[in-house]
């Protein structure tokens, strides 16, 4: 089981003051964007990997120095006093993801978000889904199977 969330943020404005952007969210005490090449988008289809250099590419990890995101796509509740870097409620780390993702939305000069969550970079499915349900979505999907295996794709006007 190794549990991934990548993707990439596409710019409407200068790509390079969008990846200023991003570099500086804050990750205290919380899961970390690392920007990443864009052949780590896995398993995205053609016609959804951004191919003119107008977007950032990216992955969340669960916290400074590690890599995927076990806990954070977990949907196990840990013991109170485990030390994971995260809230210890499956449900606590949901809403930290979606608000990141919320987040990453509200960058000034985003045109598009796309996110897989995986299990081992596995996509099922795409979902295009608008800035407003994204978090709805996500949440759903997660309550029945997590990682869901999905990317979602969100579109800005």
């Amino acid at each position: 089981m190794t549990f991934f969330a990548y993707g990439y943020l596409q710019a409407q404005v200068d790509v390079n003051e969008l990846r200023v952007r991003v570099g500086a969210l804050d990750a205290t005490g919380g899961p970390v964007v690392v920007e990443e090449p864009v052949d780590t988008l896995h398993n995205f289809p053609p016609d959804l990997i951004p191919q003119d250099g107008s977007a950032v590419c990216f992955s969340i990890y669960d916290g400074p120095g590690r890599r995927g995101a076990q806990y954070l796509l977990s949907d196990l509740d840990f013991a109170p006093d485990a030390d994971i870097g995260l809230p210890t409620q499956a449900l606590q780390r949901l809403k930290l993801l979606t608000c990141l993702l919320n987040h990453l939305l509200a960058i000034p000069g985003v045109r598009r978000l796309a996110i897989a969550l995986t299990d081992f970079d596995e996509i099922e499915r795409i979902a295009h889904v608008s800035a407003g349900e994204l978090e709805r979505t996500i949440a759903e999907d997660c309550s029945n199977y997590t990682p869901p295996n999905v990317l979602y794709v969100c579109d800005l006007p």
